[in-house]
């Protein structure tokens, strides 16, 4: 009785020791965006504009913003960040309305893995610890609020669906519309990549024989129902991603496969503003295929039994096949790879995995957790020191009018004038988080230029259209090349809408030297007064000669 009453206990000290290792790094994963004025991403500061823009549309002082933005009306996706900062920015500033949307994923996205590994096999749930690297990814420092919120809600869908396999209630059925209802509100693909996964375990319910006890089904009548689970589980994503790419596409299959698996070995889902993070995201990986191989070569037939087998398959046939950009959207493929990694984890924690196995992956997945947290705290640090100089200039704003942010360098400058982030554009956007704070009319918000987003340009009214120039010829992203290449003149002509502002962001000794570049402060220099310049020189900020039309 006494080695039973020690073994229980000792059982007990590891689950506590578990709970209260995964509480900390959950309260330590909030460091990052809370000990810097803002969290650099991409697309953040677009998402705030539009929270601004949704806040105050029906305002009696913001015309301009009616004369130029129109709401999309309907049901669509892609809007849940936006409608939650327009609802935090009524009690919060505007920087905490967004930090409060990256702060319900911090806290939602740990919390959502632990919860389906609790639910598929409660003692592993010690491999939640090995979902935080995944937590500072690619998509979130680009500002993809929408796609990094429906991460938890995915899961929380597949871990209930799970729990109630074997009836399905009433009430059942309404928690698991409303959790598919919020999950398409925030983005499409992870709607899509759950109708798929929970059509596995649909088509595994099908062809599970039932009734039987392990003595009357051999291994060998097991696998074939195993293959057939996993073959109609690949067919469709792989007939889909064929079809799409057509036959004048074929030729550039195996160059896109050699190029995407390197991609998710190193697993560059996870590399977003310095060097060292390729060095952390290989780790990761490595740690996840590596106990994946393990498993597949200790229990083979596990392995193939899995139920996450073919959900695993299926993500992982479309992260080699789909294309980068799909029904409008771009980026595809790096969203696509934290899919394949995160149904590993689970794939991992759905079967009988060894003592000594869970305290590597535990320790391994708790160090490489810290080690991407010191990273990413330390990029956003370094970020925000240029951040803050072109914010600086807001001071100099008087009044609501309309601005125009034309930035040169979106990657940062540093003083030896190296690029100060790898991959992700922190400075892209700069101009919506002070269109924000200060109720300016941004006109280069780019999520009015598509189709996937809460607002859209009036028709007529789009500075991509009527501003944006590439060699005299007008395309949609002559406001975000590099350098930026517009006409200011063209626009007021074309719409009758003055540029009140226009904010020069991170312009080069190089640059100034181009002719595009000396014909934009030509037209500058003659329609526009230079109002204020930052300490560090990284923004200057032009007002509107006041001047009858």
């Amino acid at each position: 009785m006494k080695p039973e009453n020690s073994k229980q206990s000792t059982e007990y000290r590891r689950v506590d020791f578990g709970n209260w290792l995964f509480a900390g790094l959950l309260v330590c994963y909030f460091l990052p965006i809370l000990i810097v004025d803002v969290v650099p991403t991409q697309d953040g500061p677009a998402h705030m504009d539009t929270a601004g823009i949704l806040a105050t549309y029906q305002h009696p002082d913001r015309s301009r913003v009616r004369d130029i933005f129109e709401i999309r009306s309907g049901v669509h996706s892609n809007r849940v960040s936006q409608l939650l900062m327009t609802v935090w920015m009524t009690c919060l500033p505007v920087d905490w309305a967004e930090k409060f949307v990256i702060g319900l994923y911090l806290i939602l996205f740990p919390i959502s893995v632990r919860y389906v590994i609790r639910r598929i096999r409660p003692e592993n749930d010690i491999l939640s610890i090995a979902a935080f690297p995944l937590v500072y990814n690619y998509s979130l420092n680009m500002g993809f609020y929408n796609f990094v919120l429906s991460l938890p809600l995915l899961l929380f869908l597949l871990g209930y669906c799970l729990s109630c396999r074997s009836q399905l209630r009433t009430r059942d059925v309404i928690v698991v519309g409303m959790l598919a209802t919020a999950l398409y509100a925030c983005h499409i693909m992870s709607f899509v990549m759950a109708v798929i996964a929970l059509a596995t375990f649909v088509v595994q319910r099908i062809v599970d024989v039932r009734g039987s006890s392990p003595s009357d089904v051999c291994v060998a009548s097991r696998i074939p129902r195993s293959l057939i689970v996993i073959l109609a589980a690949t067919a469709v994503p792989l007939y889909i991603c064929l079809l799409y790419a057509g036959a004048e596409h074929t030729a550039i299959i195996c160059d896109t496969l050699g190029r995407r698996i390197p991609y998710l070995v190193v697993n560059t889902a996870l590399v977003s503003f310095s060097p060292l993070e390729i060095i952390t995201a290989a780790a990761t990986s490595g740690l996840v295929w590596g106990a994946v191989i393990q498993q597949s070569c200790t229990n083979p037939w596990v392995s193939i039994r899995n139920r996450w087998t073919p959900v695993a398959l299926s993500f992982l046939a479309i992260y080699l096949l789909a294309p980068d950009q799909f029904f409008g959207g771009s980026m595809i493929n790096p969203r696509l790879a934290l899919f394949v990694i995160l149904v590993s984890i689970l794939w991992l924690a759905d079967q009988p995995i060894a003592r000594s196995m869970k305290r590597i992956l535990m320790c391994s997945g708790c160090g490489l957790s810290v080690l991407s947290l010191l990273l990413t705290a330390t990029n956003y640090n370094r970020l925000n020191a240029q951040l803050r100089d072109i914010a600086s200039v807001s001071e100099s704003f008087d009044g609501t009018g309309t601005l125009v942010s034309l930035v040169f360098s979106p990657h940062g400058v540093g003083t030896t004038g190296e690029r100060l982030s790898l991959r992700v554009k922190p400075f892209l956007h700069a101009g919506g988080r002070l269109a924000a704070r200060c109720g300016l009319t941004n006109l280069r918000n780019y999520q009015a230029n598509t189709d996937h987003f809460p607002i859209r340009y009036r028709t007529g009214f789009s500075p991509y259209r009527h501003m944006g120039l590439l060699d005299g010829v007008v395309p949609h992203n002559g406001l975000e090349s590099v350098p930026p290449l517009v006409d200011l003149g063209r626009y007021r002509m074309a719409t009758q809408c003055d540029v009140d502002y226009v904010l020069v962001v991170l312009l080069t000794p190089e640059q100034e030297r181009l002719k595009p570049v000396q014909k934009l402060f030509r037209h500058l220099q003659a329609e526009y007064v230079l109002v204020d310049v930052s300490p560090a020189g990284a923004a200057r900020l032009y007002r509107r000669l006041r001047q009858d039309r």
